[in-house]
């Protein structure tokens, strides 16, 4: 547990916070604190890891505590977890040139306050992403949410994007490419296996220049309330889905 009571600490070509090896990190936002992470310059490489955030984890890293956190990275990404990424509470603000969040195998937010502001992705996971509880705004992005699977059961959420609001892909290599090429509902290229958004809960305003929600396999709506501004180009859509689209709720 590395607890954070009024902390500024600026790295110039590095991350402010490494995580190196560890089971698990909680970085523990103390009642009423408010802290800085921030890391200026392009990136060194020091030893075998690719550290390229303000604050980057080689392991699973927990967010929580009733203080406040800022992470600025000049030119790389926010917050990196290489296992998983989970925020509990807290209020969080990330301004970064590349992703705001990301993770390997999971990013979990059930709580607190989050803003991001990204050059890139606003939260990005290989693998997993979910949101229960919370309030998360991105107010700028290239897209706001992308991972091979999005599900979204609560919280209130807004999201400015200039491609995709929502992009559910199994592609490893983000999705600056993914997008194009595909019509409304269904488009041109074959599902992708084990990829899907599912809204069962929340409050989701999105306005984004490409797709609303873009999936890559399967789009569920079950519940909740999803508003959607955009697109104007061509060959984008407020629903975008490669598999199967199924609305039964909300």
């Amino acid at each position: 547990v590395l607890a954070l009571d009024g902390v500024s600490v600026t790295r110039e070509n590095s991350a402010a916070l490494y995580v190196i090896d560890a089971k698990k990190v909680i970085l523990s936002l103390v009642s009423g604190s408010e802290n800085a992470l921030s890391s200026t310059g392009e990136y060194v490489q020091t030893d075998d890891n690719t550290v390229d955030a303000a604050v980057f984890s080689k392991d699973d890293l927990t967010i929580k505590g009733s203080g406040s956190l800022a992470v600025s990275s000049e030119t790389g990404h926010g917050i990196v977890s290489k296992d998983e990424l989970k925020i509990k509470s807290g209020t969080l603000t990330v301004s970064a040139a590349k992703k705001g969040m990301a993770a390997n195998d999971l990013v979990e937010i059930t709580g607190g306050s989050i803003e991001i502001a990204c050059g890139k992705h606003g939260i990005h996971s290989d693998d997993a992403l979910t949101i229960s509880h919370g309030s998360l705004t991105v107010t700028e992005s290239f897209e706001g949410l992308e991972a091979k699977t999005i599900e979204i059961s609560g919280g209130d959420i807004a999201i400015t994007a200039s491609d995709d609001a929502l992009n559910a892909t199994g592609s490893a290599s983000g999705t600056e490419a993914d997008g194009l090429g595909r019509g409304f509902g269904g488009g041109i290229d074959a599902a992708q296996e084990g990829v899907y958004i599912l809204i069962s809960g929340g409050h989701l305003t999105v306005n984004a220049a490409g797709d609303g929600l873009d999936s890559n396999g399967d789009l569920t709506v079950t519940g909740g309330e999803v508003y959607i501004s955009g697109p104007t180009s061509d060959g984008d859509g407020a629903l975008d889905y490669a598999g199967t689209g199924t609305i039964t709720g909300g």
